[in-house]
């Protein structure tokens, strides 16, 4: 085939009608990942950090690759500046290592993670993930409070051992 047929017939491939359905059913994540449905859909955070300065952050949860991932994007604006992109994550199951957490950071900072599925005392479920990441140690946890509510927490550790809430 000529490059001149080449160009025509992928021309007339990208000019062919094309049907998107979309399905209204709601997603649901695959296998393991079933148990992280309850995070899909936008998430609103408002609070305020240790240092008094006001937070707010939205963090969408949509299924990923074949409904066997999560994948998570969370905007954050402080103190009422605009909003930006802080976190770019994706959560999925290994059969070796369990749970999963691949994050991306605003400023150029990946890590890998595990997480951990914990069933409190008071009925709650908290997903908990510790990650050391240029000599500081973090422990996030997200504790489902219910369908419509989440607790998050971060803390990092101090250099007498103690942990501060973020």
């Amino acid at each position: 085939m000529s490059i001149r047929a080449l160009v025509i017939w992928l021309c007339a491939l990208t000019l062919a009608p094309t049907t998107i359905a979309q399905d209204n059913q709601p997603a649901t994540l695959e296998g393991p990942m079933g148990e992280l449905d309850v995070f899909l859909g936008t998430w609103t955070v408002s609070g305020t950090w240790s240092w008094g300065g006001r937070l707010v952050a939205t963090a969408t949860y949509t299924p990923g690759l074949n409904n066997k991932y999560l994948e998570v994007t969370t905007s954050v604006s402080d103190n009422g500046a605009p909003a930006y992109i802080r976190y770019n994550a994706t959560l999925y199951h290994d059969e070796n290592e369990g749970y999963r957490l691949f994050s991306k950071q605003y400023d150029g900072v990946a890590f890998g993670a595990s997480m951990e599925k914990t069933d409190n005392a008071d009925g709650t479920t908290s997903w908990i993930v510790r990650t050391e990441r240029a000599g500081n140690a973090f422990e996030e946890e997200l504790r489902i409070i219910n369908e419509n509510a989440v607790a998050w927490t971060v803390k990092m550790r101090q250099p007498d051992g103690s942990w501060m809430t973020m």
